[in-house]
C-alpha cells in the first residue's frame, strides 16, 4: 500500500528530527526543522484523506489497527516536538 509507505517515510524523517534534537544542546528544533515538521503534518493530513478516499468501504481488517496505531504514534511524537520549539 503506497500511502502506508509514505506514512513511513514521514516516520523515518520524524525519526531523523528527534535523533538530532536529542543530540543538540537542549536548544530545541532550528527553523529548518520547524518547516519541516510544518511541512510532515501537511503531509500526514494529505496521506490521511487520501486513505479515506481510496479505502474500500468493506470493514477494518485487523491489520488496519496497526496503521491506525502508526498515525496516532506519528502525530504524537509531532505534537511531542512541536512542544519543543
Amino acid at each position: 500500500m503506497l500511502v502506508l509507505r509514505l506514512f513511513r517515510m514521514v516516520d523515518a524523517q520524524i525519526g531523523e528530527i528527534e535523533r538530532r534534537l536529542t543530540a543538540a544542546d537542549g536548544t530545541g528544533p532550528d527553523e529548518k526543522d520547524a518547516r519541516t515538521l510544518a511541512a510532515l503534518a501537511r503531509t500526514i493530513e494529505l496521506l490521511i484523506d487520501l486513505e479515506a478516499k481510496t479505502r474500500p468501504e468493506a470493514p477494518a481488517a485487523p491489520e488496519e489497527g496497526d496503521e491506525d496505531a502508526f498515525r496516532t504514534e506519528l502525530a504524537r511524537r509531532i505534537r511531542g516536538l512541536a512542544g519543543e520549539v
